[in-house]
């Protein structure tokens, strides 16, 4: 019986150790990836408004202002998402336990009342 806890609390573990590694993982990328790719759509928007639809360079510089203003926000809302991805596992390990128990329940079959 000891053995069966045992493996399953290495298992639990396993679990936690792979969500959390996908989480910091996750985090780094943001981290990393997040303000090259806005910066270069940027610029991308700015040569397709000035050059193509002919916007005013206050219109455009406007857009610029509020992009920036809101990078932190959305970096913000990445890390709060990948914060519940990275308790999945916990959760998952609960749910399993759940399952287990109610599965084992004994079912009340008898026919005389006490």
């Amino acid at each position: 019986m000891e053995i069966l806890f045992l493996a399953s609390v290495r298992n639990g573990r396993i679990t936690q150790r792979k969500h959390s590694v996908f989480t910091s993982i996750l985090k780094s990328r943001i981290e990393v990836v997040m303000e090259p790719i806005i910066i270069g759509i940027s610029l991308i928007f700015f040569y397709i408004s000035y050059a193509m639809l002919n916007l005013q360079i206050e219109v455009i510089g406007l857009f610029l202002v509020i992009v920036v203003r809101l990078l932190p926000i959305v970096k913000g809302i990445l890390s709060q998402w990948q914060k519940v991805q990275s308790s999945l596992g916990s959760i998952e390990i609960i749910e399993n336990k759940l399952k287990i128990m109610q599965n084992s329940v004994e079912l009340d079959s008898g026919m005389v009342p006490l």
